[in-house]
């Protein structure tokens, strides 16, 4: 992995098998180099989640590995990403260490790891020039993670989604005030409603939201 002070630069190794693979692991020891120890909490391991097709295709990734990997054509395969944020007065260096995986029925497997930091600091995200345009999809987080909307199961993975946002300098909130618009959204987050002969609106959800 290359990269440098105050950024987030990642990897990607493939576990893989020829018959299903089930209790998928993936531990990081610390890194160590010319500025001393990068800690392990530095380093974040993700899953790869297949579309569910068929295919062989990956199109998400998880911090839990998936309960079991069946093999398809006899190949059971798992991408395994590795995100190191590296800290802003980190020293320059190449920094070492091991990626260990493991599954049920195996040896676990070690894997060498290392990251080159170059002596460049980036700028916090929240002050870089550039940013995205990421949207946000409160119907696209309950479906995927099957919980109902607006529960508070359902706002705390909406709030993880606006975590992993802002680690790319993310800088607009989209507000549906209108039902099925072009983002897909079932409901408006306003609801109109009667009181007596009036119409007043609810902003409970749309609160929520901006609180989140």
């Amino acid at each position: 992995i290359y990269g440098c002070r105050n950024g987030s630069f990642c990897g990607v190794l493939m576990a893989g098998s020829t018959a299903e693979i089930k209790g998928l692991r993936a531990a990081v020891g610390e890194l160590t180099g010319p500025g001393g120890k990068l800690p392990a909490g530095r380093v974040q391991v993700r899953f790869g989640v297949a579309d569910g097709l068929g295919g062989g295709w990956f199109d998400s990734t998880e911090e839990a590995p998936p309960a079991s990997i069946p093999a398809r054509d006899g190949v059971a395969s798992c991408p395994v990403w590795v995100e190191v944020s590296v800290p802003a007065e980190q020293a320059a260096g190449v920094y070492n260490g091991l990626i260990t995986v493991s599954a049920e029925g195996t040896e676990p497997v070690s894997v060498p790891l290392e990251i080159s930091v170059a002596d460049w600091k980036l700028p916090d995200v929240t002050e870089s020039q550039c940013w995205f345009w990421l949207v946000q999809s409160p119907e696209s987080v309950a479906k995927a993670y099957d919980v109902p909307m607006w529960s508070e199961e359902h706002l705390a993975l909406v709030g993880r989604s606006f975590d992993l946002m802002r680690e790319v300098g993310t800088r607009i909130i989209y507000v549906p005030l209108f039902r099925h618009s072009t983002f897909g959204n079932e409901h408006s987050m306003i609801r109109w409603y009667q009181d007596g002969g009036a119409w007043k609106c609810d902003f409970s959800v749309f609160d929520k939201y901006l609180d989140t």
